[in-house]
C-alpha cells in the first residue's frame, strides 16, 4: 500500500479472476481505508463481504472498522417542543438497549448472537459480536468495540451540556455508557498486543466516571507501560485539579515538565508552589489555569482581576507581561506601540525576583528592550538567558546582534531581514536580499558567509567569493569563511588566493574539512601549465550537482586528455567504466596508484579496485583492496 495506484491496479487484475474471493474484498477496503477513497467507491466492497460471509471472522472484523473509521460525527438532538424531547429520549432509551446487548455479549459471547446483530446492520459493535462468537476474547474485537463506545459514551456526554432538558437522561447514558466500556478495556488489557493500547485508556475513562481514586492508580499502570505519554500526563494533572490535591499537583506538573520541558510548564510549577507556599486556596490555581481559556482583552482583563485579589502572586504580572508583549507588534500607532513595550518593562518588574530563577523573564525582557531601540540593554539580558539556560542558542545570537547593532554595524530592520533568509525559500530571491544587506551594511559580519553559502549553493562563485572574503576581512580567524573562500577561489581560477586562504585555515585549525589534501591539489596545479589548470576547472564543472551525467563523463574526458596524471579524474573514469569497460576501467586505478599524490586518493583507487574485482567475483582480491584503502584511510567506513 505503499503504491496505492500499483495495488490498485493488482487488485484490479485479482478481480477478473475471482470478483467474489474474501482475500480480494478484505484489501480492497483496506486499501480504500488507507488511501480515504469515497464511500461509494468503497461500500460496494463492503457489501459485498458482509453479503457473501455474514459470520467470518476477518470480513466482519474489517467491516467493523470500515464502519468505525468512517462514522460521520452525530448531531445531538434539537429540542424545541415537548415532542422533539419525546423522540430523544425514546431514541435514547432504544440505542442504549442495544449498546447493553452487544456491549455484554462481546465481552462474554454465550448463547445465541443477539437479533440486534442480524441482517444488515450499519453499526460496528454488531459485527465486532459476530467476531467475538466466531473467536472469543480476541484483543482486537474487545478493543475496537470498547474504542467504539467510548465515543459514543463521549457524544453522549457533550449532548447533555447542549440542553438543560437533556442534561439528566444522557448524562446518566454516558456514564453506563463508559461503565460498559471499562470491562472491555480492561479484557483488552490483559492480551498481549492491547496490553499498552487499552491499559493507557483506563485512566482518562476512569476519570470521566468521576472514580478519581481508581483513575489515579490507573495512572500508575499506565505509566509503566507507556512512560512518557502526554494524554496519561494530562489525566494525572486533571485528577489532581478534581480532587484538589496540592500533592498529586505537583506529580502531575513535574511530569508535564519532563515532558514538555518549556516556558509554561516551568511557569506552571513555579505558580503551583507560590500558591501552597502563601497558603492559598486550591480554587486560586484553578482561576490561574483558567487563564489560559480567554483571548485578547478578555484575557488581559482577567489576569488584571486575579492581580487586584491577591498582588502578591507574580507569576500574573509575568503573564500580563507575555500577553501585553504579544499584543505590541500589532499596535499601527508607534506612540502606542512604544508605550505597550514600556508596560511590558513595567509589568516585568514587579516580578523581578522571578529573573533569580526564571530564564524567560530576561527573555521577555530583552525582547521589550530591543523594540524600545535600547540594545545594550537588550544585550545584557539575552548574555542572562545564555547563562541562565545552555541550550537557548537564540538567545547568544541575539546578543551579539544587539551590541553590533549599538555599535552601528547594522540596522535592527536588517537583522531581521537577514534572519528571514535563514528560512527555507527561493535562493534567488535569498541572494538579492542578502546582497542589499551587505551593501546597505558592509560590516554584517553574519550575512557575508549566508550569501556566500547561498551564492555557493546557486554556482555563482564570484558572489559567493566577494562575500566569504569579506567576511575574512571582519573574523580573520573565522574557519567557515577561509574554507568558503577558499573553495570560491579556486572556481573563479584564483588559485594563489586559495592556497593562501587552505594553508591558513590549516594552521588555525589542521585539516579542517580536509584541506591538507586540497593543499596538495592546488599546489600541483598552481605547478603546472594551462592545460592542467584548465583540466582542473574541467573537474571542478564535474563535481557541481547541477552537471547532468553525461555532461560529467564528457568533462572529465576532457580533463583526462588535458592532464594524463589527474589521479582523482583517473578514479572518477574507473568507477563510470566499472560495468561496461572492466578493462579500461583497471587501467585507470592502475595509472591513478602511480600518480596518486595523497592517501585519500590512494585510499579511493584501491576501494574502486575493490568493487570492480567484487563485480568479476574476484573476492580475494577485492578483500585486499578493501583492505589496503582501510589502511590508508582508518576513517573511512566504506
Amino acid at each position: 500500500f505503499g503504491y496505492p495506484l500499483l495495488a490498485r491496479e493488482q487488485l484490479d487484475k485479482a478481480k477478473k479472476l475471482d470478483p467474489t474471493a474474501k482475500p480480494l474484498l478484505l484489501e480492497y477496503i483496506r486499501l480504500f481505508t488507507k488511501s480515504e477513497a469515497k464511500l461509494e467507491e468503497t461500500f460496494p466492497y463492503v457489501a459485498a463481504l458482509r453479503d457473501l460471509y455474514p459470520n467470518d471472522y476477518d470480513s466482519c472484523l474489517e467491516i467493523a472498522r470500515f464502519l468505525f473509521l468512517t462514522d460521520q460525527a452525530p448531531i445531538p438532538p434539537i429540542i424545541q417542543t415537548k415532542e422533539d424531547l419525546k423522540a430523544a429520549l425514546e431514541r435514547l432509551d432504544a440505542e442504549m438497549a442495544v449498546f447493553r446487548q452487544l456491549a455484554k455479549f462481546v465481552l462474554n459471547p454465550e448463547g445465541d448472537l443477539p437479533k440486534v446483530a442480524t441482517g444488515k446492520p450499519a453499526l460496528p459493535l454488531a459485527y465486532l459480536a459476530r467476531c467475538a462468537k466466531a473467536k472469543p476474547g480476541q484483543g482486537e474485537v474487545l478493543y475496537l468495540a470498547a474504542r467504539d463506545l467510548d465515543m459514543r459514551g463521549g457524544d453522549f456526554d457533550r449532548w447533555s451540556r447542549t440542553d438543560e432538558n437533556l442534561k439528566k437522561p444522557f448524562d446518566l447514558a454516558a456514564q453506563e455508557v463508559y461503565g460498559l466500556v471499562l470491562p472491555l478495556y480492561q479484557a483488552a488489557a490483559k492480551t498481549d498486543d492491547y496490553n499498552v493500547s487499552a491499559t493507557t485508556q483506563i485512566p482518562d475513562l476512569l476519570f470521566r466516571m468521576h472514580k478519581y481514586e481508581q483513575a489515579y492508580r490507573a495512572v500508575a499502570a499506565a505509566e509503566l507501560v507507556q512512560p512518557g505519554d502526554i494524554g496519561i500526563a494530562k489525566t494525572r494533572l486533571a485528577i489532581a485539579e478534581e480532587s484538589k490535591d496540592f500533592e498529586q499537583l505537583n506529580d502531575a506538573l513535574a511530569m508535564l515538565d519532563k515532558l514538555y520541558g518549556d516556558i509554561t510548564s516551568r511557569l506552571d510549577i513555579s505558580a503551583a508552589k507560590r500558591i501552597q507556599d502563601n497558603g492559598w486556596d486550591f480554587n486560586m490555581w484553578l482561576a490561574y489555569q483558567e487563564i489560559q481559556t480567554y483571548r485578547g482583552d478578555d484575557r488581559a482583563d482577567v489576569i488584571h482581576a486575579l492581580i487586584e485579589k491577591q498582588p502578591e502572586f507574580i507569576e500574573l504580572y509575568y503573564l500580563d507581561a507575555r500577553h501585553v508583549l504579544q499584543l505590541a507588534p500589532l499596535e499601527e500607532n508607534p506612540q502606542r506601540r512604544e508605550h505597550l513595550f514600556e508596560v511590558v518593562l513595567k509589568a516585568l518588574d514587579k516580578c523581578a525576583s522571578m529573573g533569580a530563577y526564571f530564564a524567560d523573564w530576561y527573555g521577555l525582557r530583552a525582547a521589550a528592550l530591543w523594540e524600545l531601540g535600547r540594545f545594550e540593554e537588550a544585550a545584557k539580558a539575552y548574555d542572562r538567558v545564555s547563562e541562565m539556560d545552555k541550550n537557548d542558542e537564540e538567545a547568544t545570537r541575539h546578543a551579539a546582534a544587539a551590541r553590533e547593532i549599538a555599535a552601528g554595524l547594522y540596522t535592527a530592520e536588517d537583522y531581521e531581514v537577514y534572519r528571514q533568509q535563514l528560512a527555507y525559500g527561493d535562493l534567488r530571491d535569498k541572494r538579492k536580499i542578502l546582497r542589499l544587506v551587505v551593501t546597505r551594511a558592509p560590516k554584517f559580519f553574519s550575512a557575508q558567509p549566508l550569501l556566500g553559502k547561498v551564492s555557493f549553493m546557486l554556482g555563482d562563485w564570484e558572489t559567493a567569493y566577494g562575500a566569504y572574503a569579506a567576511g575574512h576581512g571582519l573574523e580573520p580567524e573565522n574557519l567557515e569563511c577561509l574554507d568558503g573562500a577558499a573553495r570560491a577561489a579556486m572556481r573563479t581560477s584564483r588559485l594563489e588566493a586559495s592556497l593562501k586562504y587552505f594553508k591558513t585555515l590549516n594552521e588555525l585549525e589542521p585539516d579542517y574539512q580536509g584541506c591538507e589534501r586540497w593543499i596538495g591539489i592546488i599546489d600541483w596545479v598552481a605547478g603546472g601549465g594551462d592545460s592542467r589548470k584548465t583540466a582542473f576547472e574541467r573537474w571542478l564543472e564535474s563535481q557541481s550537482s547541477s552537471t547532468a551525467p553525461t555532461a560529467r563523463v564528457k568533462l572529465l574526458e576532457e580533463a583526462i586528455l588535458l592532464e594524463n596524471d589527474f589521479a582523482e579524474v583517473l578514479v572518477e573514469l574507473a568507477g563510470i567504466e566499472r560495468v561496461k569497460r572492466p578493462r579500461i576501467a583497471e587501467n585507470y586505478l592502475n595509472r591513478a596508484l602511480q600518480t596518486a599524490r595523497d592517501d585519500e586518493t590512494r585510499a579511493a583507487a584501491h576501494r574502486e579496485r575493490g568493487r570492480l574485482f567484487l563485480s568479476q567475483s574476484k573476492v580475494s582480491q577485492a578483500i585486499s583492496e578493501f583492505d589496503a584503502a582501510f589502511a590508508l584511510v582508518k576513517g573511512d567506513g566504506t
